[in-house]
């Protein structure tokens, strides 16, 4: 959907005639806006879901609901799709840790691009 997004503001401000400069610095802050949005969201889900690493029957009954709601995060990198189906299914609390870090960092990562 991200893509759509910027494909028809693209559109519009070519059709605009507003000058290049213009032109980045509102895609610039249309990304920033999106793509923070999404990484605020994924790391409020992952403290929540690091919260419960060390309560394995909490984890049992929420972390699929948690993770289930991080992959429906509009704009979600598809790179952190498998990190989180491997966290659905990890049950040692260091590898939970080692798993909801490297989907923090990818997502982070994503979001810094722009």
């Amino acid at each position: 959907m991200g893509q759509n997004i910027f494909s028809a503001l693209v559109g519009a401000i070519n059709t605009s005639g507003i000058t290049s400069t213009q032109a980045t610095s509102i895609l610039s802050s249309v990304a920033g806006t999106m793509t923070g949005s999404i990484s605020t969201q994924v790391n409020q889900d992952l403290t929540q879901l690091m919260s419960l690493v060390n309560n394995p029957a909490a984890l049992a009954a929420s972390g699929p609901a948690i993770i289930t709601k991080i992959e429906t995060i509009n704009g979600l990198p598809a790179t952190v799709l498998p990190l989180l189906e491997n966290l659905r299914k990890a049950t040692d609390p260091l590898q939970i840790a080692q798993l909801i870090a490297a989907v923090e960092s990818t997502v982070n990562a994503q979001s810094s691009i722009f």
